[in-house]
């Protein structure tokens, strides 16, 4: 589970998950799919889709896709929606 606005805690994530531990911030929220684009602050983009459960859960959940450029991101948001 990820926050879907404000300043972001990683503690929802379980270790091993790939964000984990990285600090992060929610970007926009991208409807209607439940996903969220995730600044790393490592200069890498992610999009998340986000869970509900109310804790941690065992990865790969939430699942996330790493992207390693703007056109990246830019493509892959393209092709979804």
């Amino acid at each position: 589970m990820l926050p879907s606005a404000g300043p972001n805690r990683t503690d929802k994530l379980s270790a091993g998950h790939v964000l984990h531990g990285l600090d992060l911030r929610v970007i926009p929220r991208a409807l209607p799919q439940e996903e969220v684009i995730v600044e790393t602050g490592n200069d890498t983009v992610a999009l998340a889709h986000l869970t509900w459960s109310g804790h941690a859960e065992a990865p790969p959940w939430p699942t996330t896709e790493l992207l390693d450029s703007p056109e990246h991101l830019e493509d892959t948001i393209e092709s979804r929606y």
